[in-house]
C-alpha cells in the first residue's frame, strides 16, 4: 500500500502508520515515543523530523506546541524519503 505524506497546519510532514508497519517495517515496539504507552494501536503517527511515532493523544498535543523551522526542511525531506522506502 502506498503511503501518503500529510502535513500538519504548521507544515511538518507526518505519515499515519499501522501497528504492523511500526513493528515489522520500522522494527519498533509499537509504543508511543512520547508517552511510552502501547496506545498506538491500531494506528500511530510517524513524524519524520522527530524520528518518532506518536499515539493520537500525544500527536495532537505535539501539534499545538510544535514550531516549524525552515532550516529543518531538507533533513525532514530526507527522513521522510527513508521512512517511505522502509514502508514499501
Amino acid at each position: 500500500m502506498t503511503k501518503v505524506v500529510l502535513k500538519t497546519e504548521k507544515g511538518h510532514n507526518y505519515i499515519e502508520v499501522t501497528f504492523m508497519e511500526m513493528t515489522v517495517n520500522l522494527h519498533g515496539l509499537g509504543l508511543c515515543d512520547s508517552c511510552s504507552n502501547p496506545s498506538v494501536m491500531p494506528n500511530g503517527f510517524l513524524i519524520p523530523v522527530l524520528n518518532a511515532v506518536y499515539c493520537n493523544k500525544c500527536f495532537i498535543r505535539w501539534q499545538k506546541t510544535a514550531k516549524y523551522y525552515k532550516e529543518d526542511a531538507e533533513y525532514e525531506k530526507d527522513k521522510t524519503d527513508i521512512f517511505l522506502k522502509a514502508l514499501k
